[in-house]
């Protein structure tokens, strides 16, 4: 995708648009002008044909960020909070803030693109009988039922072609919800979903190759779209693993324990003297006069320091204060613990016993790095936690 630039909001929610969106324009402009409209209308004038097809496509345009506005509008009806929508290229998408929590949302959020695009060519295609053409009319009624035709037409394609079930598409969802309330478990539908996806993306792909090398370059499209697909789904088989990867493991299962902690009034050069590699991602307690915890250290962070910053940095500086430290129980899941986290902040969390509430350990990036890794292009889980 190109470029997004911002283009203000609607109901409070931003709206993005790619470059490419330009290009998508231009094309079904150029299409409209001197293909479909000089066959439905052979006498119309050039100049008549632009104006008319220039304002089709605008109006296409709006169709597709009412099938966004769809799926935006529906999401805030159960709760999910709406980040911006976005028009590029290959259409648009709405950016949610989390996963649907129901079967239920999830189809209906997925399904209220495409019923809006579905209204919107029963509704064009009932303007084209108060807009028929009659022996006695002028160019530009037959121009503008023309047009009309073919905006009911595209919006009843847009809606058809999002409904076919593979994901990244809007079937693709509505697949995983029916398969999320057959299976009870939502993350396995997705990755299932995911596989369609690839499937289907892979012949689009191969069937769209083998048609422009006979020379028909509409083939083209078909790679285009089915690259799309086979990407889009690699992204939704890896989120889902690594969702459910983060849903599986427990703060027990990663965190680092029985750690020796360290002065503040050590310098970054001597905390790196004083521990070793398998400790260097670890988030380590930093004491001052007494046994309990001030703040606590990540040694990667003075590893990250310029060699003379070493010197004369302390770890006083590098240490986040007890006070701002993630808490989480040792049985608590990581995906729990990382919903709490500050975005902004490196993670650190200390891990206490449910049981006793003493500390047992620590959490830092290192431990869950193995987590977030993705897994191969079918979904096979192949990350274990350290």
């Amino acid at each position: 995708m190109g470029k997004s630039v911002r283009a203000g909001r609607i109901a409070g929610m931003p709206l993005a648009v790619d470059a490419g969106l330009a290009v998508l324009a231009s094309l079904f402009l150029l299409v409209l002008t001197f293909q479909v409209l000089p066959v439905l209308v052979p006498n119309a004038a050039i100049s008549s044909r632009l104006v008319v097809a220039g304002f089709t496509v605008a109006a296409f345009l709006l169709s597709i960020l009412g099938h966004e506005l769809g799926h935006a509008f529906t999401a805030r009806r159960y709760g999910i909070g709406v980040l911006g929508i976005n028009l590029t290229l290959l259409g648009g998408y709405a950016k949610l803030d989390r996963q649907a929590d129901t079967p239920k949302a999830e189809f209906l959020i997925a399904a209220a693109g495409p019923a809006v695009n579905i209204f919107l060519g029963a509704a064009l295609t009932t303007a084209l009988y108060f807009t028929r053409p009659t022996e006695a009319i002028a160019p530009s009624p037959t121009l503008i039922y023309a047009a009309l035709s073919w905006l009911a037409g595209m919006n009843i394609v847009l809606a058809v072609l999002n409904l076919f079930p593979a994901a990244p598409l809007d079937g693709g969802r509505v697949l995983t919800a029916v398969l999320w309330r057959r299976l009870n478990d939502a993350e396995k539908a997705r990755v299932i979903s995911g596989r369609v996806g690839l499937i289907v993306g892979a012949l689009l792909s191969v069937a769209g190759v083998y048609q422009a090398l006979q020379q028909r370059w509409e083939g083209l499209i078909l790679v285009v779209v089915g690259v799309f697909l086979v990407s889009g789904a690699r992204s939704e088989i890896a989120s889902a693993v690594i969702r459910r990867r983060l849903r599986d493991t427990t703060s027990a299962h990663v965190m680092k324990g029985e750690l020796a902690p360290v002065s503040d009034s050590l310098t970054a050069e001597q905390l790196l003297r004083n521990v070793n590699k398998s400790t260097v991602g670890t988030a380590i307690p930093v004491v001052r006069w007494t046994a309990d915890p001030i703040g606590y250290v990540v040694p990667q962070q003075a590893a990250s320091l310029d060699v003379p910053q070493r010197s004369w940095t302390k770890v006083q500086d590098l240490m986040r204060p007890d006070a701002d430290v993630a808490r989480a129980w040792a049985t608590e899941a990581i995906d729990s613990v990382l919903e709490r986290q500050n975005a902004t902040d490196d993670l650190v969390v200390v891990i206490h016993d449910p049981t006793s509430g003493s500390v047992v350990g620590t959490v830092a990036e290192a431990q869950i790095a193995p987590i977030l890794q993705p897994p191969d292009i079918w979904g096979r889980d192949i990350a274990t936690p350290n």
